[in-house]
């Protein structure tokens, strides 16, 4: 029945995914984790929708909700970094830092304001 249908929707064009089998279907639907902006794909191309579930869940753990935050913290950074700082090696070099730094750490910890310290201090900025 499946193949039937994903043989008749290709011929009309219409798009389909077909779970079984696989190769009857127009495209794939990756699992997805989405913290924010911060989006994360996993696909097995339609081999094995159980193996990417589990690679998505072990990325649901490993990314948690602090990532997010992060991710709106950089952003305002790099505004500013882009309205204060004329030198691309040296806001890029100064956004590295941040993402290399243990901010996120702090922001899992919900130790807000000692990551906002920190982002600053790695990027050469005064508080607003």
């Amino acid at each position: 029945m499946n193949s039937a249908v994903g043989r008749l929707c290709r011929k009309k064009n219409i798009l389909v995914n077909v779970a079984a089998p696989p190769e009857e279907s127009c495209f794939i639907v990756p699992s997805v984790v989405e913290r924010g902006d911060l989006v994360i794909a996993v696909s097995t191309g339609g081999a094995s929708p159980s193996l990417s579930r589990k690679v998505r869940q072990e990325l649901e753990e490993r990314y948690g909700p602090e990532y997010e935050v992060l991710l709106k913290k950089l952003a305002g950074v790099r505004k500013r970094l882009s309205e204060e700082v004329s030198d691309e090696a040296r806001r890029r070099e100064a956004l590295l830092a941040i993402v290399e730094s243990d901010v996120i750490d702090l922001l899992k910890q919900n130790k807000t304001h000692e990551a906002e310290s920190r982002i600053r201090e790695l990027a050469g900025l005064k508080p607003k």
